[in-house]
């Protein structure tokens, strides 16, 4: 079984969660509260957002059972504007 203390367990999501996103999440907190781990961050699309809980649960994989709260919120404000063609 994987043990970790809270600062290394903390520091391992969030390497793990960059890794699986690639870099593509801004502002990455991940910390452990009252026996629950809580992970903020914000990223352009739903996908990187799903990546990043596999990146969360691949982390956790082989421990104890965690509490998990998934703060990561999906804001396209720098995403390339594309506009439609008119035909």
């Amino acid at each position: 079984m994987i043990e970790h203390n809270d600062t290394g367990l903390a520091e391992l999501i969030r390497l793990m969660v960059t890794e699986r996103t690639t870099g593509r999440m801004r502002d990455i907190q991940v910390y452990l509260r009252k026996g629950r781990i809580c992970v903020r961050g914000v990223t352009s699309s739903y996908y990187v957002k799903q990546l990043a809980i596999q990146g969360v649960l691949g982390a956790l994989e082989g421990s104890e059972p965690h509490a998990v709260d998934i703060d990561i919120r999906v804001d396209d404000a720098d995403a390339p504007i594309r506009t439609a063609k008119a035909t």
